[in-house]
């Protein structure tokens, strides 16, 4: 796709979307082959990220119908895992995480059932949330298992991708403070 001319925002950068998840003007497919229906809006997360000067650079492949959370169910050749070459890198948020984990996007978004974003996120040596189910607005966004599936954030960073949470929650965004606690327990005796 064209990338869309965006305002500066909190963002900044550009961005990678899932094809279960509608961009206007761009086909959504759900990782199947031959079956598409060219979106005529964008889904709410993905307004809220060109709102706040997200970058859309493009769809991401996926996994048909986001079944397989190696990245090996795809109608087209499966992407190098470029944190681990040889290995693979993890799906059904397979293109997105690639995308991420080799300088093209520096935010993603994936979709997440039984762990697929933080499987590829994990593979490629990035940071991914999968959020509770109904937390994010599910308008324009394709899901074959609608009980399980949430989408959520992928980026190399901590910071980048509380950053898209936020953009993507509608939350204010603020930087990420870490917490270390005062005491950590650990257990001394075995477990039976």
């Amino acid at each position: 796709i064209a990338p869309r001319a965006c305002s500066p925002g909190v963002l900044d950068g550009d961005v990678v979307i899932k094809d279960q998840i509608d961009v206007a003007g761009c086909p959504t497919g759900v990782g199947l082959a031959g079956v598409c229906e060219v979106a005529t809006r964008d889904a709410t997360v993905v307004a809220r990220i060109i709102a706040a000067g997200g970058r859309v650079i493009g769809k991401a492949k996926m996994t048909e119908l986001g079944i397989d959370g190696i990245g090996s169910v795809m109608n087209y050749a499966m992407p190098a895992n470029p944190r681990a070459p040889g290995y693979a890198p993890g799906g059904s948020s397979t293109g997105t995480a690639v995308a991420v984990a080799t300088g093209l996007a520096r935010y993603g978004v994936g979709g997440d059932g039984l762990g697929s974003i933080r499987i590829p996120a994990a593979f490629c040596g990035l940071v991914g949330l999968k959020p509770s189910r109904d937390r994010l607005p599910r308008d324009g966004i394709r899901s074959p298992v609608r009980t399980l599936d949430a989408v959520g954030p992928i980026a190399r960073t901590v910071d980048d991708c509380a950053r898209l949470w936020q953009v993507m929650a509608g939350e204010p965004v603020a930087a990420v403070t870490p917490w270390v606690p005062e005491r950590v327990g650990v257990p001394l005796g075995r477990l039976r």
